[in-house]
């Protein structure tokens, strides 16, 4: 399976490419592979996002998943105005490059993977970045999200969620 989509505006231009094999190889493990590129325009500079990830899964069993993926993730900055520094630009939008891998599950037991108005949803990352991955950042880091379905009986087909997440990163070296 492959799709491409494009975007543009004004302010920004988006591009991304994916394509999934579900048997590579004969194996029973779907590989997917996927390009995103991002620039855009903000008031005072402009800003370049490449990313590709390799990701492989397995599926245990008809509700729990575990992946394990390679990210590289680059940002870069320029046009800036004048009067600012890369300091002063958000944290999430300053230059930096990222090579990470990592294991991911998720834990799906909604009554509907698209619209649930019942049942639990757990998803879990653990990121290992380093330089010897093609960053120039290291550190872990260590994600989980748990989201609780109910539904609401007195309107058919609506519910309410509660949502927790918990992260926890440490940089070294």
């Amino acid at each position: 399976t492959g799709s491409m989509q494009l975007r543009v505006s004004e302010t920004e231009l988006f591009g991304s490419i994916s394509f999934q094999n579900p048997r590579p190889f004969g194996t029973k493990y779907p590989v997917l592979f996927s390009l995103f590129a991002r620039r855009l325009a903000q008031r005072t500079f402009l800003s370049d996002r490449y990313t590709a990830q390799l990701q492989a899964e397995r599926r245990l069993s008809p509700d729990f998943i575990v992946y394990v993926a390679y990210n590289f993730e680059r940002v870069s900055v320029y046009d800036l105005s004048p009067d600012l520094t890369v300091e002063e630009i958000q944290r999430n939008s300053q230059p930096i490059r990222l090579g990470r891998i990592g294991p991911r599950f998720a834990r799906d037991r909604t009554n509907n993977r698209f619209d649930p108005t019942s049942g639990t949803r757990t998803l879990g990352s653990f990121d290992y970045a380093s330089k010897w991955l093609g960053g120039n950042e290291d550190f872990v880091k260590f994600l989980i999200e748990h989201s609780r379905f109910y539904p609401i009986t007195r309107f058919r087909d609506t519910g309410y969620s509660v949502s927790g997440r918990l992260g926890l990163a440490h940089p070294f070296g």
